[in-house]
């Protein structure tokens, strides 16, 4: 017998988790989430097998392993407002290694998520300037890079199961096992290894507090201004940074006698002894968090301190929740399929589970809000087009630019903020032009205005395998991490040494993609059947006549 997915989603349903439909809009219930799946054949997918792996092989495409950005560069000039403008970025393999700069003519842009984007700005000297000084770092721009970190946290309790059952504990435990059901697997995919361990339920306060939910919302809502105090006082917020969270934990409040899930309850099944598990995910936390770096070296790790249950209601709604997983575990038929709670036990209640979920508690790796969308007045790091604050040209697209946490995991929003990003900078640069028909519906020769763009040599472009007659216009992504990549996206990739030490490009894009370089030269013009991108003349618009880009 092997404990499935809908035994635990009909569990929490007859708590009145009722199933829903998790792309619906509203999370609030249980569902059977199937993660990244290639529809074309049900396997496990990822971003670069769903972006990347489908394009055909390509002369504007290069991706470099093993690079770290070090810092963006600047050549001293600003724009008609004031804002400062960056130059490019400058990156190497290792701190003693050879470094490299590439120029970009238009932006740059950081996608190395909510730990390596602040980083890279603060190495830059973007960032608060207190903190810039004590890593050796000439402040730029005093902005509160690092700022409102938030993540999920979770902790699990566990339950031992009869004898016979399998469980994820015997497929890691045994090759023998996870050979015999590979070979199932492969043979007409059922087995094991067809399991996706995500039967999961967001349920909200009322939910775990019943009736009583309303007064919990009414404490916290008196308590509100005294907790915000405390809190600013205790991490010795900036000014901005501490109005941004005051509106923040009004919306907080304001949830709380709402559908929105509190808390994501999800089966577990790889837990110690053949036990299986029941994880609660705190959603909303009120505690907050910074990443600051503590040197001018690159390679020098930030201090990442998420400050955990620093704020109380966050271990209030987590001891909620973890007898609320213990409700689960005691309705059928999850109760028929386990014997008894093994961690942290039936008798381990108030004081003594909070204590079990403090020392137990692990990230769910789904930090956000360190480079804010926010108003700069209330800590922002980043406009509603992902421009930093007090530059012209460098945006962030990322999870990082996310100011409140949300009640889901992070990788379908990153996404949407990735596609968003997108077509805001094609609309800055590009516009869709319709392109006339020939007769036999092949489409003409027309002629597209390419702006101003002024040509120019990509420096070393035949290392990349780019041809001579490629467009000018180029885009230029750099992804940078920690520890060895091992992704490699085109025949003709070189390896570091022997590119040359600068190159120009138009845009400079900094992604973290297992600590990856990716070079990314894009056309000018580019035709799909009758539509074809160009660049986007300037349009002029007064003030009254601008809108947000979100």
């Amino acid at each position: 017998m092997m404990i499935g997915a809908m035994a635990d989603d009909s569990s929490m349903a007859s708590l009145g988790l009722a199933a829903v439909d998790g792309a619906s809009g509203t999370t609030h219930g249980s569902y059977f989430c199937p993660l990244t799946l290639n529809p074309s054949n049900m396997t496990r997918s990822d971003s670069k097998a769903g972006y990347i792996d489908g394009l055909p092989p390509r002369d504007n495409l290069v991706i470099l392993t093993g690079q770290q950005v070090t810092q963006i560069t600047f050549n001293g000039t600003n724009d008609a407002d004031g804002n400062i403008i960056a130059s490019g970025i400058s990156f190497q393999p290792s701190a003693g290694g050879t470094a490299y700069t590439a120029n970009a003519r238009k932006e740059v842009i950081l996608s190395s998520g909510t730990v390596g984007s602040p980083q890279i700005l603060q190495l830059s000297g973007i960032g608060p300037a207190a903190q810039l000084a004590s890593a050796g770092v000439d402040s730029r721009i005093d902005l509160p890079v690092g700022y409102n970190l938030q993540d999920h946290i979770t902790a699990t309790m566990y339950f031992s199961t009869p004898p016979g059952t399998l469980t994820w504990n015997n497929l890691s435990s045994s090759q023998a096992l996870q050979d015999s059901e590979m070979t199932k697997y492969l043979a007409d995919r059922t087995g094991m290894w067809t399991f996706v361990n995500q039967a999961i339920a967001f349920p909200n306060m009322a939910d775990l507090l019943g009736e009583s939910s309303a007064n919990y919302a009414g404490l916290v809502l008196d308590q509100l201004n005294a907790t915000w105090t405390e809190t600013v006082a205790n991490k010795d917020l900036p000014a901005n940074v501490a109005r941004g969270l005051s509106e923040q934990y009004k919306i907080q409040q304001a949830h709380i006698d709402t559908d929105v899930g509190q808390v994501e309850m999800l089966l577990h099944l790889l837990g110690p002894n053949n036990n299986v598990g029941i994880q609660a995910a705190l959603q909303h936390p009120w505690s907050r968090g910074t990443i600051f770096i503590t040197s001018n070296n690159a390679f020098t790790n930030p201090n990442i301190n998420p400050d955990y249950f620093s704020v109380g209601y966050d271990i209030d709604i987590m001891n909620n929740a973890m007898r609320f997983a213990r409700r689960i575990g005691q309705a059928n038929p999850m109760s028929e399929l386990t014997i008894a709670e093994t961690q942290p036990g039936a008798t381990v209640t108030g004081d003594a589970l909070d204590d079990y979920i403090r020392t137990n508690g692990v990230t769910t790796y789904h930090p956000i809000g360190t480079c804010s969308m926010l108003p700069r007045d209330m800590g922002g790091v980043v406009d509603t087009r992902l421009i930093v604050y007090g530059t012209g040209n460098i945006r962030v697209v990322d999870s990082s630019i996310i100011p409140l946490h949300m009640s889901a995991h992070t990788m379908g929003t990153t996404y949407g903020v990735a596609e968003k990003a997108a077509e805001i900078i094609k609309r800055k640069y590009y516009e869709v032009q319709e392109v006339a028909s020939t007769s036999d519906g092949e489409s003409a020769t027309g002629s597209a205005t390419s702006g101003t763009t002024t040509g120019t040599a990509v420096a070393g472009a035949s290392n990349f395998g780019a041809n001579a007659g490629m467009s000018t216009a180029a885009k230029i992504g750099v992804g940078a991490g920690v520890g060895a990549g091992v992704l490699a996206l085109l025949a003709a990739l070189v390896s570091p040494p022997s590119l040359n030490t600068t190159f120009p490009m138009t845009f400079v894009r900094v992604t973290l993609m297992t600590d990856c370089l990716l070079l990314h030269q894009a056309k000018e013009e580019g035709s799909t059947q009758n539509r074809r991108m160009v660049p986007r003349r300037p349009r002029i618009r007064s003030s009254t006549q601008r809108r947000s880009n979100w």
